[in-house]
């Protein structure tokens, strides 16, 4: 069972997605009056100029990165169009080549073990 922590997480952390999204999607002022989605926008810039960046430890930029990272996770967007978030899609081209590198490895696991079975299941036959 969730705690109230974990639910005010969860919370918070769909509704960052969800102004991630519209951030991307809005023309800003003056049609958009949202303070979060000009927030949105100004840590975006950040995160396009910042000379910290993420490997140097600048707290924004990771936050930002993993905000970005999770909704590359979880976009509906199909993988013949453009998502309008920067740096999604090739964020989803990065997970789904390592998914499929995964995959391709439990493959070989999956056959060396069913190989091994075999050839021990044989010798046993051969030594009766």
């Amino acid at each position: 069972m969730e705690t109230s922590n974990e639910t005010q997480k969860s919370r918070a952390l769909k509704t960052h997605l969800e102004l991630l999204q519209h951030c991307f999607t809005c023309s800003g002022p003056p049609q958009c009056s949202s303070l979060n989605c000009h927030r949105m926008k100004d840590i975006f810039n950040h995160f396009k100029s910042c000379k910290i960046s993420i490997r140097n430890g600048c707290k924004v930029c990771r936050r930002f990165f993993a905000l970005l990272s999770m909704h590359a996770r979880k976009c509906s967007v199909r993988v013949t169009e453009r998502c309008p978030i920067p740096y999604c899609d090739p964020k989803r081209e990065r997970n789904q080549l390592l998914k499929q590198q995964k995959q391709l490895m439990d493959d070989r696991r999956r056959q060396a073990q069913n190989d091994h079975y075999r050839a021990n299941r044989a010798e046993g036959k051969n030594m009766e």
